[in-house]
């Protein structure tokens, strides 16, 4: 039998996902080892602690030991929700949660769009691991010099970007991976527009660094693709 979690947890998960939102990441990371030290052992709380500092690690200003460090610890904790014992009788759509942070955390993208499908299946919301899964898929396979199946699952994934931007158009993170697919279509201008938004939605000014950065991704992908 499937355990529901208490209000007040998850009230707390819903405040750190919207600080993240916002684009604070540190801030976010800050909140989720307080909602640990309030509630120690929580399923969720330990989720948003692993999770937070997964997604910390992709920060610039990290040097490459500490956003390592960063990841594994995420790794580590994701890792350990799955292997507990009451994985099983935790909300159905928590296991979905903590399955799409091990796939991605782990550069599992197959896996990770089929849970996309899976949750579809089922009439959950799975646009969004289906759209980052087929994204990596389509990156790693552009990089292995497949561009026919590079440019098959980045229009899989523009397609779930485009379904979970109707049902969640303020959710900003999906947008680096959507601007990603696009760019491994060949749609430069359209990579840019969608990674330009994706400030829109956490309600601040284009980051002038992130982009340059994001351009320079763009220019090793138009090589890749020939």
């Amino acid at each position: 039998m499937m355990t529901l979690f208490p209000e007040a947890e998850v009230a707390w998960r819903t405040r750190i996902a919207d600080v993240y939102n916002s684009g604070d990441c540190e801030a976010a990371v800050r909140l989720a080892d307080e909602f640990l030290r309030e509630y120690p052992n929580a399923p969720l709380a330990r989720y948003c602690v692993a999770v937070m500092r997964g997604d910390f690690s992709y920060d610039s200003r990290h040097s490459v030991e500490e956003a390592s460090r960063l990841k594994q610890i995420a790794i580590s904790g994701v890792r350990a929700l799955l292997e507990d014992p009451q994985f099983g009788e935790w909300p159905l759509q928590f296991q979905h949660r903590v399955r799409n942070e091990h796939y991605f955390f782990n550069e599992m993208s197959e896996e990770q769009y089929q849970l996309g499908l899976e949750r579809i299946a089922l009439g959950e919301e799975g646009d969004y691991p289906a759209c980052v899964g087929a994204s990596g898929m389509a990156l790693r396979l552009l990089k292995a010099g497949d561009v026919e199946a590079a440019t098959s699952w980045a229009r899989k994934s523009i397609q779930h970007f485009a379904e979970f931007e109707k049902k969640n158009p303020t959710w900003y993170n999906i947008n680096h991976f959507g601007a990603q697919s696009a760019a491994c279509l060949g749609e430069y201008e359209i990579a840019e527009r969608i990674f330009r938004a994706m400030f829109g939605k956490m309600k601040k000014p284009v980051d002038e660094k992130e982009l340059e950065s994001f351009r320079r991704s763009c220019e090793e992908i138009k090589a890749l693709r020939g």
